[in-house]
């Protein structure tokens, strides 16, 4: 019986480590930023296979989401993006998807779910874009915002709720 006592406790603090370790890992605070992390210099191919310039969105308040089309988190928040995309795309608001999953199946699921912000496709490169973005455990959803100086504000491991990216990204519009 002590044994098992001792091996839960073990267990315990391992994963009170891991967890320690993956926080330190991921920053999601405005306070932890890299500034040079910038976006203008990426180019990748969309779904269609034409390479699309990040520099396109320069000068916007740009959300950039790392999602799969695997991913129960990713799949919830694409509603609310699209929701705010359209309240807030006149006012220099974008988010551009980088799907990390097969184009085949992002181009079926976009249809299926009329996804009316930009994607892209991402396969390797956009795990080291992500890995570039401070998501060096390649955690997904992963968000970044950009301010229209096309610098980074925000990293956001995990799912928005609405509320949430709203009040966030509408003080830099």
């Amino acid at each position: 019986m002590t044994s098992r006592i001792w091996l839960v406790a073990a267990g315990a603090a391992i994963a009170m480590l891991g967890g320690l370790y993956v926080s330190s890992m991921i920053q999601d605070t405005d306070t932890h930023l890299n500034a040079e992390v910038r976006f203008d210099h990426l180019v990748l191919p969309d779904l269609d296979g034409h390479e699309q310039a990040f520099s396109q969105w320069q000068g916007k308040v740009l959300l950039i989401n790392f999602w799969a089309t695997w991913c129960p988190p990713c799949v919830e928040e694409i509603p609310i993006f699209m929701r705010l995309r359209e309240k807030y795309a006149a006012h220099g608001f974008e988010i551009v998807g980088i799907a990390i999953d097969e184009a085949k199946k992002v181009r079926q699921f976009s249809q299926e779910m009329a996804i009316d912000y930009p994607l892209i496709q991402g396969d390797e490169q956009g795990i080291k874009i992500m890995q570039h973005f401070q998501n060096r455990i390649g955690a997904l959803p992963y968000s970044v915002l950009f301010n229209r100086q096309g610098r980074a504000v925000h990293f956001k491991p995990g799912r928005f709720s609405e509320s949430e990216l709203e009040s966030l990204f509408t003080k830099y519009l």
